[in-house]
């Protein structure tokens, strides 16, 4: 598995205008093709980049852990890029999910997700500007994004 805050600063690495939003989205789509790409199905899943799961907030899939080390520790955030730590194929795994996300802004992302499955069910009986730390289900992840 890998850490979390270092896929985020290989991002950063390639867009220096990023946002806080922006690259928690970036995370979450990292995070959901690797289940798709790496597990046979859904009542399996055992291969995750990382364990964290992310939350359905009102802008979307976030982090937690992210979220804190992004805002709470940002010059440590942002002068630390232990991403070249990270193997080849990681790099290149995330390089296509880059070359897919990486043209949207952080609010284009997060219109994106707020039409998917996963946030929505995650989100279904909440109101729209109420606040939780529900998790997104692994399971309606991999359902959705190996249509």
């Amino acid at each position: 598995m890998y850490d979390i805050t270092d896929i985020a600063r290989y991002f950063i690495g390639k867009d220096k205008y990023y946002t806080n939003k922006k690259i928690q989205k970036l995370v979450y789509y990292v995070y959901c093709w690797y289940i798709v790409k790496n597990n046979s199905n859904k009542d399996n899943i055992t291969k995750k980049i990382f364990e964290e799961r992310p939350e359905a907030w009102v802008h979307g899939p976030v982090f937690y852990s992210l979220y804190n080390t992004m805002t709470y520790r940002k010059s440590d955030f942002n002068n630390n890029y232990n991403y070249k730590q990270l193997d080849d194929d990681i790099k290149h795994f995330l390089d296509i999910i880059y070359n897919v996300y990486g043209r949207y802004t952080g609010l284009q992302l997060e219109e994106l997700t707020h039409n998917e499955d996963p946030w929505i069910y995650a989100r279904r009986n909440l109101s729209v500007d109420e606040k939780s730390h529900e998790k997104i289900d692994d399971k309606i992840i991999y359902e959705y994004y190996s249509k």
